[in-house]
């Protein structure tokens, strides 16, 4: 799975949720952060991210690549 995003492509918002808990850094890989990005999942595969504040979606494969600017006409919400 790609990591996830540190900010939205559409509304910039920081999508760091804060450290794991270390009762649950059993969990998780390094560096023991979450994140409030909503992982879209289809087939058993993250296939997207979701803005919990803005609702904006964005293919994970862009993450990969680092977030790249988006278009309005982009936006899937």
């Amino acid at each position: 799975m790609s990591p996830a995003p540190g900010r939205c492509p559409a509304c910039r918002a920081d999508l760091d949720g804060g450290p794991v808990p270390a009762d649950l850094r059993h969990l998780f890989e390094p560096p023991w952060r979450w994140s409030r990005a909503l992982g879209i999942a289809e087939g058993g595969s993250t296939v997207a991210w979701e803005c919990p504040d803005c609702g904006h979606r964005w293919d994970r494969r862009a993450t990969l690549r680092g977030i790249r600017r988006v278009r309005r006409d982009e936006t899937t919400h």
